[in-house]
């Protein structure tokens, strides 16, 4: 601004002016001629209270407020000719290759922050999951434009902001409220010039689009999972990868399995089906971890994909929530097979679909994570005990893997690191063209055929869905008619039934009575009632019942891990137990004394040879 116009406003003398030239143009002017923002409260504070003096200060202060809204000419800099997104106002603000700079009227000269970094706001991002608002941040570090993405909160408070640097943009504790306010003044002046997309920080379905294949949504989440979303992708030949996929289908029924699992796992979603584990287990050196490879290669790169037991619970809860319909691979069972943990537990956790409630510093609730999709594992034991309920049985699949899985390890892993990723894209748009009622009518064929294999109906409709995959590859991959790849899919699952570990053990009331026998058994000295050590109680071969006393029935318990009031319930359900109480005891002569015990009645195919005669006082 002209320096005589300054100059000549910051001494005009207004005492003996009306309303009339309070308000003028002149008065306008002189006021937009003082560059220096202190002078200019200075002069208008003077105009005010000549308007006091007048008695005119409302009318004067509505004048004052329509003229102020007139923007105000600033000093900037020229801005850089490379930005990623052109046509933004940059209001009093410029921006050049050593960062944000703002003209400093005291001291004549240009102040700087977020040095050597220029950045500015790309993208406005609309969580459809709920989740907070988002902001895409492009900066220039090292002649390179990188892109970041961050909560508004983040950009809009002085301390979270600080966490941009771990982003590797150069903001510190005295350049944060500086940073705020020129994100803020960037929105604001850009609203309709910085686009608005829809986001998401999660795979799989939404709506009738798959996650990372839908074009119309922008990924918001975390770095760490930015890098398994960019590993969801197509590298290298799909009849190279086929070509290999189809050998180790034909080599070993485990491998087929596992991977129509993997492809199956997309179908829970659309066909509402329950979760579950697919479970791999066997001594070392037969191939697991590459089978979990190959599973993986059918939506992208396996190895950065690849994830180990060895996480906490939370851990493996996020990456299925950001997973959502994607299978969960995880390796190596024995990482975590200790004191401390629980597969039943896990397995309930897992399978239910969601995480735990847990709650905010602030009183509030955490939104809780989501998912459906299929666990894919492997291990040198089974996941589930011989003491595991019906619930966590009927919940897994176990695979045990009898002898190599692959001719060649390395060449098969060389195959699927450089070739990956096109199965599950041809899958998924396979689906989305099919009709929900057509895929439904072939899942139940296969749910009343794999009903005469003897599975429990939870696991029943478990096989059938990967069966259901299974057809679908054939169809698809192999080029079968509906009916070769029906017949194809049934004959692998007839003549392989063998792989399912533990099939006819799926109630808990048999496994948990074939325990208590074999206890009884091994502990037969303990029923001789021949005075001689700690007494468990007494068999009767004549009425065919074993007497076994409260501390005792507590003691196999303990040692077996089972419930003793679910395992009571089992077998009074059974007719296995007799009693005359209410708590399910009767009263029995033992060592000549008259106590109450359990009357557990005796296997009909047991001999009398199988058990010893024990007196009975």
């Amino acid at each position: 601004m002209d320096k005589f116009a300054q100059a000549l406003a910051s001494k005009i003398d207004v005492s003996e002016y009306s309303f009339l030239e309070l308000t003028s143009q002149n008065i306008k002017d002189a006021y937009l001629a003082i560059d220096n923002e202190f002078q200019r409260r200075e002069f208008a504070e003077k105009l005010r209270e000549r308007a006091v003096q007048l008695r005119r200060k409302t009318d004067w202060e509505r004048w004052f407020r329509e003229f102020y809204a007139i923007p105000v000419p600033r000093k900037t800099l020229q801005n850089m000719s490379d930005l990623p997104l052109k046509g933004l106002d940059f209001g009093e603000y410029g921006i050049n290759e050593k960062g944000i700079s703002i003209h400093n009227e005291r001291a004549g000269s240009y102040d700087y922050f977020a040095k050597s970094t220029p950045v500015i706001i790309t993208k406005q991002l609309d969580n459809i999951d709920g989740e907070p608002a988002k902001v895409e941040l492009s900066f220039k570090k090292r002649g390179e434009w990188l892109d970041t993405v961050c909560d508004l909160r983040t950009i809009s408070d002085t301390r979270s902001i600080l966490n941009l640097s771990d982003s590797g943009i150069s903001v510190n504790s005295l350049d944060a409220p500086l940073l705020v306010r020129y994100f803020s003044a960037l929105l604001a002046d850009n609203i309709d010039v910085i686009p608005i997309y829809k986001s998401t920080g999660r795979m799989g379905w939404h709506g009738n689009e798959f996650i990372p294949y839908g074009t119309n949504y922008v990924f918001d989440g975390s770095p760490d999972m930015k890098r398994r979303y960019e590993a969801i992708c197509e590298k290298g030949d799909f009849d190279v990868w086929l070509q290999v996929a189809e050998k180790a289908r034909k080599h070993h029924a485990a491998v087929r399995f596992v991977l129509a699992s993997s492809l199956a796992s997309a179908l829970l979603k659309k066909m509402q089906k329950q979760l579950f584990f697919v479970h791999m287990w066997s001594k070392s050196g037969v191939g697991k971890s590459v089978a979990l490879s190959a599973a993986l290669s059918v939506w992208g790169d396996p190895e950065r994909l690849f994830t180990t037991f060895n996480a906490t619970n939370v851990g493996t809860e996020r990456l299925a929530d950001f997973n959502k319909n994607i299978p969960l691979c995880l390796d190596e069972l024995q990482t975590v097979k200790d004191k401390h943990y629980d597969p039943s537990k896990f397995i309930y956790q897992m399978t239910s679909g969601v995480n735990k409630i847990r709650g905010t510093k602030e009183g509030g609730l955490i939104k809780q994570s989501t998912w459906q999709l299929i666990i894919i594992t492997n291990g040198e034991q089974p996941i589930t005990e011989e003491n595991s309920n019906s619930g966590v049985k009927n919940r897994v699949l176990e695979i045990y893997c009898a002898g190599k899985m692959f001719d060649d390890f390395d060449g098969l892993l060389d195959t699927i690191n450089n070739n990956y990723g096109h199965a599950g894209r041809k899958f998924v748009e396979y689906v989305k063209e099919q009709k929900a009622p057509e895929l439904e009518r072939i899942f139940q064929r296969l749910v009343e055929y794999a009903r005469d294999l003897r599975f429990e109906e939870k696991q029943l409709k478990s096989v059938a869905i990967v069966l259901l995959a299974d057809y679908v590859f054939n169809v698809l991959f192999l080029s079968m008619n509906e009916s070769e790849a029906y017949e194809d899919t049934i004959d692998y699952i007839r003549s392989n039934f063998k792989i399912f570990d533990n099939k006819d053990e799926t109630s808990l009331r048999e496994r948990a009575y074939s325990s208590f026998v074999s206890w009884v058994l091994a502990n037969n000295n303990r029923f001789k009632n021949d005075g001689t050590g700690e007494v468990f109680g007494t068999i009767d071969l004549d009425e065919g019942f074993i007497y076994i006393l409260p501390t005792a029935i507590n003691k196999w318990c303990a040692e077996c891990g089972y419930n003793k009031r679910a395992i009571l319930t089992e077998f009074d359900e059974a007719n296995l137990l007799a009693y005359t109480q209410k708590d399910k005891r009767t009263r029995k002569r033992i060592c000549g004394a008259v106590t109450c015990v359990y009357k557990v009645k005796i296997p009909d195919e047991f001999e009398e040879d199988d058990f010893e005669e024990t007196d009975i006082f």
